[in-house]
């Protein structure tokens, strides 16, 4: 696996600008006096960051961060030094490891040249209909000639149910971000088939899932499992709707499982959901009533 933050495709003159250009970016103006020292491979830090034995690691390029706010107020540039950073600004990227992880390791690759102020990065998470919450402090980043690493130690487990990102932010001066590496281990890879779990069928018992209702279902997973898989079917459906299965501890994250577009219709889907610490999945009726059957093929340990 390359270590290096991979940028050499932007550092080719008129073929960066061509390349920023498709990709619907500004490429940075200016009399070349006034840029800080350009970025060179062999001072890329990346190349002598340690590595944490057992950890599986993804490289995140520079054209992965994007403007947080999208108001016109601010554009992001791409330049031989990675994505800049204008003042008021603030980069995020998403960070997207498997479910079930654990997040050790998040490095920054940045150049903030001396006389720039306030750069300043975290790494946050958030439900996808809530707002954004730290998982780590925000830490003031050093300043330097050249770009350099910053990385925050972890503890996070994945949730399926929430996003990642890095965010980083500057109030005054200029900031260049090359990249981020992601540190974890990876979740086990074990699935465990059940049989003999009861189904579970709305058509026995009781009735249709309305409009907004919610159900905790026991679906035969153990306490302590990271996800069930399951098979679940709409059936005797009316008009258009959905449905989503979430854990059983937390609010509905605005996912959906399973939708269909008409009256009468049987449709069936398959379904890895988180469970909550008791084994248990909540399920959601969308806008329209429909009967659900849900089958537990297994779970993930």
């Amino acid at each position: 696996m390359d270590q290096h933050v991979s940028r050499r495709s932007l550092l080719a003159g008129a073929g960066a600008a061509a390349g920023a250009a498709a990709l619907g970016m500004g490429v940075a103006a200016g009399p070349a006096a006034a840029r800080p020292v350009p970025y060179e491979p062999a001072l890329d830090p990346a190349a002598n960051e340690p590595l944490v034995a057992g950890l599986a690691y993804e490289m995140i390029d520079a054209v992965a961060f994007t403007p947080r706010d999208f108001d016109n107020a601010w554009q992001r540039v791409v330049s031989n030094l990675g994505a800049e950073l204008g003042t008021g600004g603030t980069l995020v990227a998403s960070i997207n490891v498997p479910v079930g992880a654990v997040l050790k390791q998040v490095t920054l690759f940045y150049l903030a040249p001396p006389g720039s102020t306030s750069m300043t990065a975290s790494v946050q998470r958030k439900l996808f209909s809530g707002p954004y919450e730290d998982v780590s402090p925000t830490s003031p980043l050093p300043t330097g000639t050249t770009l350099q690493p910053f990385t925050f130690g972890l503890n996070q487990t994945i949730d399926g149910n929430y996003t990642y990102a890095l965010f980083v932010t500057t109030v005054d001066g200029t900031q260049f971000v090359g990249g981020m590496r992601i540190g974890y281990l990876p979740p086990p890879q074990s699935f465990v088939a059940l049989t003999g779990v009861p189904r579970y069928d709305s058509r026995t018992g009781a009735g249709k899932l309305a409009p907004n209702e919610e159900r905790v279902i026991n679906v035969g997973v153990p306490a302590g499992a990271r996800a069930a898989v399951l098979n679940l079917t709409v059936t005797e459906t009316e008009a258009a709707g959905f449905v989503a299965v979430f854990a059983a501890n937390i609010t509905w994250p605005g996912n959906s499982s399973v939708n269909w577009s008409a009256t009468g219709e049987t449709v069936a889907n398959a379904v890895i959901s988180p469970v909550g610490p008791d084994g248990k999945i909540k399920v959601l009726g969308g806008v329209n009533k429909t009967h659900i059957v849900i089958d537990t093929e297994g779970y993930l340990p």
